[in-house]
């Protein structure tokens, strides 16, 4: 029994004798006998089967063949697989777990997108086969998947050995996909791909994020069907996750984001992790699912007014539709608020953070609370509320209106008279230095200074 893979000596070993043996495949499932003229390499565990040879023929063949692909076995290094709402490069993908929640059901093509990070840049992964499990079918449908195959050379692998990720998707296709459940969308190579890894990183693939050395591997759609919530958790699917140089059992999954013990690609396939990967919430039962570390998205097309309903703590907050947070207390520990373009999302809660909030997106935040100390990244910031800091950075605006935002460069100002605050400090740190010089001249030129300072 020889044991190990996806290296493609292997195969091209197989293609310079053809006529000796054949190649066969065990693993749980399903079985793969390759042919003379398409010999075929999956996963785990192979097998030499003899032809009408004479006995010394064979074995002599066969030993050339296992001392010509003996190979160091290599330990893999722990691979990260998590959910997100991000389905784009450069769009700030974090690893953790991701929940979307809606105000209302009726939400229809949503889309929820699997990344995915190897933990050793030297070793590619050569495939990578995944579950999705929702807990409440009567909250979504699934509704679709696709796995992402971008090419590296014009015509894909049907043209070159490395002129694509991978040489297979959705093997065996379709890939099953009910109500509650999406089971093996993968991605897989024998022959040819390049994979996920060092050598995909270095034939520029288009869905490698190289900011936060991750890799888009999926997008998965659904539509919201009733009010309630269920967890989604991913799994290892029933063909592993392959590294190339090591063994299935060697290879180690962390799903989510980074708490839960790993899944091992060998012996853990099909189960879950002791904690939720994502979770969908809709209508009053919305925070059912939210855990502390969550990424929380508010939805498209499911704009409302939300009750917090209690004091709530999450990750960060993004907002895809009109939604107004009501009462309590919003804790939010990466200090992170994203609302997307032409969107205005209001928060009527005392928001807390103790690295201050950072308003992201291209939209209008409305805080009508109290808040900590605020960086405008991006967008509008407005609202009749309490902001104990503020700092806009160019191309961003402020438009308090009766807001008090104290500690900052704005009281009640209008958004154009918003400065800065690091051209304050310029300007302060500038006086200090003149100060001494200034004392010593006259009165009329001390007031030239203090014009100057103030403006």
């Amino acid at each position: 029994m020889l044991q190990s893979l996806y290296n493609k000596s292997y195969s091209q070993a197989l293609r310079s004798i053809p006529w000796f043996f054949s190649l066969r495949y065990h693993n749980e499932g399903f079985t793969v006998v390759n042919s003379d003229t398409s010999p075929r390499m999956i996963f785990h565990h192979y097998e030499l089967v003899g032809r009408s040879l004479q006995c010394w023929t064979f074995l002599a063949v066969s030993l050339v063949f296992c001392c010509a692909t003996i190979t160091v076995h290599v330990e893999a290094a722990e691979e990260k697989v998590w959910l997100s709402d991000v389905g784009s490069l450069g769009a700030d993908v974090e690893i953790g777990n991701q929940t979307v929640v809606y105000g209302i059901p009726g939400s229809v093509n949503q889309e929820m997108h699997v990344w995915l990070q190897t933990g050793f840049a030297a070793q590619n992964l050569t495939a990578v086969d995944l579950n999705m499990i929702a807990t409440n079918s009567s909250v979504l449908n699934f509704t679709g998947v696709t796995v992402e195959n971008p090419e590296h050379a014009a015509g894909g692998c049907a043209i070159s050995p490395n002129g694509c990720r991978w040489e297979f998707t959705h093997l065996p296709s379709p890939s099953g996909v009910s109500a509650d459940e999406v089971i093996g969308f993968n991605g897989i190579n024998f022959q040819n791909g390049v994979g996920i890894g060092n050598v995909g990183a270095s034939m520029a693939d288009a869905q490698y994020d190289a900011t936060a050395n991750a890799w888009f591997f999926a997008t998965l759609t659904y539509d919201v069907v009733g009010i309630g919530s269920t967890d989604l958790f991913l799994q290892i699917g029933d063909n592993g996750v392959a590294a190339e140089g090591a063994d299935l059992i060697d290879v180690e999954v962390r799903f989510g984001g980074g708490t839960d013990p790993t899944l091992n690609s060998e012996n853990d396939r099909g189960n879950n992790s002791t904690t939720h990967d994502g979770a969908i919430g809709v209508g009053a039962n919305l925070w059912d699912d939210v855990e502390a570390a969550d990424f929380v998205t508010f939805g498209a097309g499911g704009g409302a007014t939300i009750d917090l309903a209690g004091n709530r703590t999450v990750a960060s907050i993004k907002f895809k539709d009109d939604y107004t947070l009501q009462n309590d207390q919003l804790t939010i520990s990466t200090g992170k608020v994203t609302v997307e373009s032409g969107l205005i999302a209001t928060i009527e809660a005392a928001l807390i953070s103790t690295p201050g909030l950072t308003k992201l997106g291209d939209g209008t935040l409305e805080v009508n609370g109290t808040a900590p100390a605020t960086d405008v990244v991006a967008g509008t910031l407005g609202g009749t509320g309490t902001i104990s800091g503020l700092e806009v950075l160019d191309g961003a605006t402020a438009s308090p209106g009766t807001s008090s935002m104290l500690g900052g460069q704005a009281q009640g100002a209008a958004a154009s008279q918003v400065v800065p605050e690091p051209a304050g400090v310029e300007m302060l740190g500038l006086a200090m230095i003149l100060l001494p010089i200034f004392l010593s001249l006259s009165t009329t030129r001390t007031l030239i200074f203090q014009r100057q300072a103030v403006r």
